[in-house]
């Protein structure tokens, strides 16, 4: 039962559905400023699961 609970959790729970939420690394409010964080790379090791088709 606890683990059916933590898996309904969203990872970045948002206020209403067209709330744009916080910038997970600086914190910005995306609905009022944007942020200048740059694009996380994705590893070269996992790129291979890119390629997967499911």
């Amino acid at each position: 039962l606890r683990e059916a609970l933590v898996l309904r959790i969203p990872i970045y729970p948002l206020c209403r559905e067209d709330c744009r939420g916080l910038c997970p690394r600086c914190g910005a409010n995306l609905n009022r400023e944007q942020c200048t964080c740059a694009p996380e790379e994705a590893e070269s090791r996992w790129d291979v699961l890119d390629k997967l088709q499911l």
